[in-house]
């Protein structure tokens, strides 16, 4: 074998390594339930997913190679996204244990519309959404508010859109599409906190063109419907 493919025998050897490595280090980490926010995993879940992008790359000049590794990574993301639900579901239970010691007074509600802007080959409804409403739910549990998307062309089937906008309740039908943010709390102080918080993280989702967004979430669909494979 001359020298050239021995370099990059050695090459294809050394970075198998640090991918493994890197993601054995990352499999092995575990962050036990406690007291912070509910997405905290978040940066992990995002640095699994950009590892992710980094093996399908290789794995797509190096087929068969890798399998046991890329294996412990989907269940790593699998695994985490277990985790940031099950914080989500307790960190609510507990807001709502410490709103029930707080309830004094008159309970104050807060909307805010957010308008969802016409952009070609952007779907920004999905965007966030997320899939199979994950990223919706996750800001709701973070923020704490109601975000729903209103409008017209929020409803998938035209015609049942064309039906409803006469109908009592779907006047909104008739404005044009937005989000709807609604933060509710005893303390106004804290009910305009979680309407601000809710409004800036739509509209961090709504402003910001990262195809990095919209790959992680094309990933996390396929993942959870069990049918990522590396192009």
């Amino acid at each position: 074998m001359d020298r050239t493919g021995r370099r990059r025998r050695v090459y294809r050897a050394t970075r198998e390594d640090r991918f493994e490595a890197m993601i054995a280090a990352d499999v092995g980490s575990a962050e036990p339930l406690g007291a912070s926010v509910p997405f905290s995993s978040g940066r992990i879940l995002r640095r699994l997913v950009h590892e992710m992008g980094d093996l399908e790359d290789y794995l797509a000049s190096h087929p068969g190679r890798l399998r046991h590794t890329y294996g412990l990574l989907v269940n790593k993301i699998n695994s985490t996204w277990g985790l940031i639900c099950a914080r989500a579901n307790q960190e609510g239970n507990q807001r709502n244990t410490e709103r029930a010691r707080q309830r004094t007074g008159r309970r104050i509600v807060l909307e805010q519309k957010v308008p969802i802007p016409v952009r070609p080959n952007t779907k920004l409804v999905g965007r966030i959404l997320g899939p199979r409403g994950l990223t919706v739910k996750q800001i709701e549990a973070q923020t704490d508010c109601s975000i729903l998307i209103r409008g017209k062309g929020s409803i998938k089937d035209p015609n049942q859109e064309v039906w409803l906008r006469n109908q009592p309740g779907w006047e909104h039908l008739n404005e044009p599409l937005h989000v709807l943010i609604t933060a509710s709390d005893y303390s106004e102080a804290r009910c305009v906190t979680k309407l601000a918080y809710g409004v800036h993280c739509i509209m961090t989702l709504l402003n910001d063109d990262n195809e990095e967004l919209k790959r992680q979430q094309l990933i996390q669909h396929a993942v959870i419907n069990g049918i990522y494979r590396p192009m």
